[in-house]
């Protein structure tokens, strides 16, 4: 009698084991479905950087920092530069007169995001180890992109369509512009490119277009733009000629360096330029530099900063940076008793601007060419603008609190600041923020320009965006 009750204890232990083995088990696979078929995806537009627009239910939306997009949103990109992440494992990176619209996030079956592509180009890069597909098609041809360097083009050359992967190998099927395939996937190899719709295809392109065997990439067609993308996306290629190329090509992308994850809302600007010391003799005022590097939040360690280049004479250029880079405020001692003693020279702000940032920020040959600044801040390599400086540099424009900070119009861009993640200051609702300058009022508070672009007042304790400011020599 007790052998068979140790062993039915026995089978009924086993049993109970085995249930909670085969249910952890089911909840893993289960997870791991779930998460690789989620019904969504991560879409953002990470940079925007010249004239473009997203439309969304008949509506145009505001621009700013980070924005999500959601299906059937159409993004019409005139001029510049537009960078979009998909899952934080993918870059695509529209040029010049590109159309696009964001299909089903996710996709029918679950896992996939679907972009109609109207005109203009894309280059593009995945990353390894994404959860979801990327499908990216035309009217007549598309790409499921793997771990790869891209570029879709259409129409191009008056033809339907080209496809270039740069590194790595790119699925590539027939469709119609509802995203419908009409093929099986085939495959564009590293180093190669596709054309459709060219002579060289039979008219039946439904079997001609494979017929057609890729060419080696013509890179004498890429325009700078592209090729910045290409320099942007190439880390650790693996192709040998896509690093020849972009080495032989270096100086001239020095003049059209593109860079990611940073958000404004400027309308005019094309291109940021290269860096400060090789650059700066030939830029002009309103071009942007690179000089220097500071943690931004937007990356694990320091990055460049740029820097708008505001006036150039007798050898000293005047630059001031894009973003904030910093939060801080005038003089966090200063009382309300004690505004009598407000100044710039006390402050607590170029203290830190003259020594930390300074000092960790420029190497020192960088520290070689900073001079020190002008009336008011003879003394300081770091300092703040003034407010005669804003009315000088930026033609004293001031906007109603009414106006978007999107609006292409009315938008006073270059006073509205698009802070890092590293910044938290008021007024970034919108995806601006208030920044301080050295100047402070009659009533002893501190003159800022807020988030709308116009000149106002704070308390010396209220932390602001930092916005530091220099002096740069240059040859003449």
């Amino acid at each position: 009698m007790k052998k068979k009750v140790k062993k039915i204890l026995a089978i009924t232990i086993i049993a109970v084991v085995s249930i909670i083995a085969i249910a952890v088990a089911a909840f893993l696979i289960w997870n791991k479905w779930r998460i690789n078929h989620r019904d969504y995806s991560d879409v953002r537009i990470a940079e925007v950087k010249g004239n473009a627009v997203v439309i969304r239910d008949g509506e145009y939306l505001k621009l700013y920092d980070n924005i999500p997009l959601e299906t059937n949103d159409e993004i019409i990109l005139y001029q510049g530069t537009l960078l979009i992440t998909v899952d934080q494992s993918m870059v695509l990176c529209l040029e010049d007169g590109t159309d696009i619209t964001l299909g089903d996030q996710g996709g029918e079956d679950g896992y996939s995001t679907n972009i109609k592509m109207t005109s203009g180009a894309i280059t593009g890069r995945v990353f390894p180890n994404t959860v979801h597909k990327l499908n990216i098609y035309t009217s007549s041809c598309g790409i499921i992109t793997a771990e790869s360097i891209f570029r879709i083009y259409a129409p191009y050359d008056g033809n339907t369509a080209r496809i270039s992967s740069f590194d790595g190998e790119t699925a590539v099927y027939l469709t119609s512009l509802g995203g419908f395939f009409n093929s099986d996937e085939k495959t564009v190899p590293m180093e190669r490119e596709l054309y459709f719709g060219t002579e060289e295809v039979s008219e039946d392109s439904s079997e001609g277009a494979w017929d057609f065997m890729p060419v080696e990439i013509d890179y004498d067609t890429i325009p700078t733009q592209g090729v910045s993308y290409l320099q942007l996306l190439s880390e650790g290629t693996e192709s040998d000629r896509l690093r020849d190329f972009l080495a032989a090509t270096a100086e001239e992308l020095a003049h059209t360096y593109v860079h990611n994850n940073k958000s404004n809302g400027e309308r005019d600007t094309v291109l940021a330029i290269g860096e400060a010391e090789a650059v700066l003799d030939d830029v002009e005022a309103g071009d942007y530099v690179f000089f220097g590097r500071f943690n931004q939040g937007f990356n694990a360690g320091d990055e460049k900063i740029e820097w708008l280049v505001l006036d150039k004479e007798d050898g000293a250029a005047l630059l001031v940076s894009r973003y904030a880079l910093a939060s801080d405020c005038y003089d966090q001692d200063m009382s309300p008793s004690g505004k009598e003693y407000l100044n710039w020279k006390n402050s607590n702000t170029r203290e830190w601007l003259n020594t930390d940032f300074y000092e960790n920020a420029f190497s020192d040959e960088e520290k070689a060419l900073i001079l020190c600044g002008g009336d008011g801040v003879e003394d300081d390599n770091v300092f703040l603008l003034s407010e005669s400086d804003i009315m000088e540099y930026f033609n004293g424009k001031t906007l109603d609190k009414n106006y978007s900070v999107s609006d292409p119009v009315n938008c006073n861009a270059s006073l509205v600041l698009y802070p890092c993640e590293m910044v938290s200051v008021p007024g970034s609702s919108k995806g601006s923020c208030n920044w301080l300058l050295r100047t402070f009022s009659e009533d002893r508070k501190v003159k800022i320009v807020n988030e709308y672009g116009a000149i106002a007042t704070a308390d010396p304790d209220d932390y602001m965006g930092i916005r530091p400011a220099i002096y740069l020599e240059y040859k003449e």
